[in-house]
């Protein structure tokens, strides 16, 4: 069959390229185009703050209020303040957030700890 085409026979591997070629092209343009848009992210602070000699002091409940806030209209994310980590887990099991934000219990008191000039130990490892 190949010998009936004589010089042509040696275009009959590139024809097969150029159609996967341009099969693969139609696949991967609309991907490479894609925006995302009005993903659901969940933001929860657990958070138990710290009192301080300037008063209390709640860094996660503020970190919460200016991610949630922040939300303009060309943002890809909608960010949904949920109330505890259980429910978090629960909705990130029945796919209704693409991700997470927890903010540990400890995290205004471990900030207050690295700023301060005393503090040569957090959690029990030195400050570098």
């Amino acid at each position: 069959m190949f010998n009936k085409l004589g010089k042509k026979k040696f275009f009959v591997p590139i024809v097969p390229a150029i159609l996967i070629f341009c099969l693969i092209s139609l696949i991967a343009y609309p991907m490479m185009k894609m925006t995302p848009k009005d993903l659901p992210f969940a933001i929860v602070s657990l958070d138990e703050g710290q009192t301080t000699s300037q008063g209390d002091i709640n860094l996660g409940n503020q970190i919460v209020s200016g991610v949630t806030t922040a939300v303009t209209e060309e943002s890809p994310i909608i960010w949904d303040k949920v109330d505890s980590e259980q429910a978090v887990h629960e909705a990130l099991d029945n796919n209704e957030y693409y991700g997470a934000l927890v903010i540990p219990s400890d995290y205004t008191k471990q900030q207050i700890a690295a700023q301060s000039a005393d503090a040569d130990l957090i959690d029990g490892l030195p400050v570098i």
